[in-house]
């Protein structure tokens, strides 16, 4: 029990810090927004369509985010970009660096993963 809380919390951790970081900067495809400014309520829905889409970045706003999120990359040419933190026009990105608190936290379901990526081609940038 103690060795999964301590897995489901770093996971949270890492998740957190990873949805606080810029973007990279070779994004192919469309944006796409998450939050309650945004066009996507949920990061899933955004993933999934910016993967259909053939990649693209993924712009998420300052909040909680209740979900787990699944990433399938299986075509080479797909990129993803995964950004957190932005303010409400998604114009400024509230970096962690900066502020010193996360602003973008994706907490799962109790005995879920926060993120969990299964590729076998493409290409997905969570990264400073």
């Amino acid at each position: 029990m103690l060795h999964n809380d301590l897995l489901r919390n770093l996971a949270r951790y890492c998740v957190t810090l990873a949805f606080a970081m810029p973007l990279a900067a070779n994004a192919t495809g469309g944006t796409y927004l998450v939050g309650p400014d945004g066009v996507y309520a949920t990061i899933q829905d955004a993933v999934n369509q910016a993967v259909t889409d053939g990649g693209g970045t993924i712009k998420i706003e300052q909040g909680f985010y209740f979900e787990s999120v699944v990433i399938g990359l299986s075509n080479a040419a797909t990129v993803l970009n995964i950004s957190g933190s932005w303010n409400q026009y998604f114009s400024s990105n509230l970096s962690y660096l900066t502020s010193g608190t996360p602003t973008s936290i994706v907490t799962p379901d109790p005995g879920s993963n926060a993120l969990y990526v299964n590729a076998s081609a493409g290409e997905l940038n969570i990264q400073d």
